[in-house]
């Protein structure tokens, strides 16, 4: 998005929107960083009061991993009980 970075407030710093005075969310948000709204922006991080970045974080790495761990989990755990009920050993699990 032209003229647009992700901005993310700071930890326990509130940020307002300028437009509809809104709390900007803790997980972030677009933001115009161009002309007159744009100057607000550059302030609030200057002032530190919020990191910006060129897109939006990745949330879609997060969700593999536990997603994987979670299948890796139940495969160990079915394994393990199929081998307590045919009474094998539990070292290669």
């Amino acid at each position: 998005m032209e003229g647009m970075k992700w901005a993310i407030p700071k930890p326990d710093i509130i940020v307002r929107d300028p437009r509809n005075k809104t709390i900007l969310p803790t997980g972030g948000a677009y933001v115009m960083w161009t002309g007159p709204e744009g100057r607000y922006w550059r302030r609030r991080n200057n002032d530190g009061s919020i990191s910006v970045s060129d897109n939006k974080p990745e949330e879609k790495i997060f969700t593999a991993v536990v997603t994987e761990s979670r299948t890796t989990t139940a495969e160990i755990l079915k394994k393990g009980i199929q081998q307590a009920i045919e009474g094998g050993s539990d070292d290669n699990i």
